[in-house]
């Protein structure tokens, strides 16, 4: 769903602005934090637990956030694949800017109309999640036990063995796109492509990450969460200055990436 949503978002907010404008409800939901439930449980309870001291809260503030700027720098591992995830997530919402470029500017779609390349998106995220739960039914029907390094398997592919990875679909956005006598659906077989190596390339290097630091993976994971929202929120704003060849480019630099983690992983152990 976090790569869901950004296809979704967009096709379904261009229909509510276009039908409903501001007249949205607002749905409230009850609280699920487990934590949370517990705490207020106790409380009825008259078990109030003793409260987190001044010191406390700093301290657990400082280990969490202290952690992974120091992964980020210090690991050749977090540091790579903080980058790969942050240049992926940049040119995924850097494509929102440039298809209201190329389908209304361009192509002058309706507004109802454009959004609806959104899902091809979708389609290519749908498609990626179908491939790897076949994936890791196939594994856990054999009873196989895997070392971190065959987690990028799926990485491999969605960087640079297939024919739809990522700088080559990049490029065929490229190419296709501006020109308004190529078919729309060839921009859209590009996004297709595009979402489904992405897919391929998170879900290889999370579960990576996962394995190598084990106990302290939550801080691997929140170097390269807190440096692709970073990277992700100010893509768009030069987006349209860059253009999809230069960031073709930058991924074809990129795609090398799963081969030399591995490598430098078990050059580490």
């Amino acid at each position: 769903m976090a790569f869901g949503g950004p296809a979704l978002g967009p096709l379904i907010s261009a229909f509510i602005e276009h039908g409903a404008g501001w007249h949205i409800l607002v749905a409230f939901v009850p609280e699920t934090h487990g934590p949370t439930l517990l705490k207020w449980r106790l409380e009825r309870e008259g078990n109030t637990p003793a409260p987190l001291t001044f010191r406390k809260i700093i301290t657990v503030f400082r280990v969490a956030l202290a952690r992974p700027v120091l992964y980020l720098f210090t690991e050749p591992v977090v540091m790579l694949v903080s980058i790969y995830f942050s240049v992926l997530y940049g040119i995924l919402y850097g494509f929102f800017e440039a298809f209201t470029v190329v389908y209304l500017e361009i192509r002058h779609f309706q507004t109802t109309s454009y959004v609806l390349t959104y899902i091809a998106l979708g389609l290519g995220f749908v498609a990626a999640y179908c491939l790897l739960c076949d994936t890791q039914k196939t594994a856990a029907d054999k009873g196989m036990s895997t070392p971190p390094e065959a987690r990028l398997t799926l990485t491999y592919f969605g960087a640079d063995h297939l024919p739809h990875d990522i700088f080559r679909s990049l490029f065929l956005f490229a190419w296709t796109a501006p020109f308004r006598h190529v078919h729309w659906i060839a921009p859209c077989i590009a996004e297709f492509l595009f979402s489904l190596s992405t897919m391929l390339i998170f879900t290889g290097f999370v579960p990576y990450l996962v394995d190598c630091y084990q106990m302290t993976a939550a801080s691997a994971l929140a170097a390269g969460l807190a440096s692709r929202a970073l990277v992700g929120s100010v893509f768009p704003l030069f987006t349209l200055q860059m253009r999809d060849l230069l960031l073709a480019g930058i991924a074809c630099l990129l795609a090398p990436i799963p081969s030399f983690s591995a490598s430098k992983h078990i050059g580490g152990d």
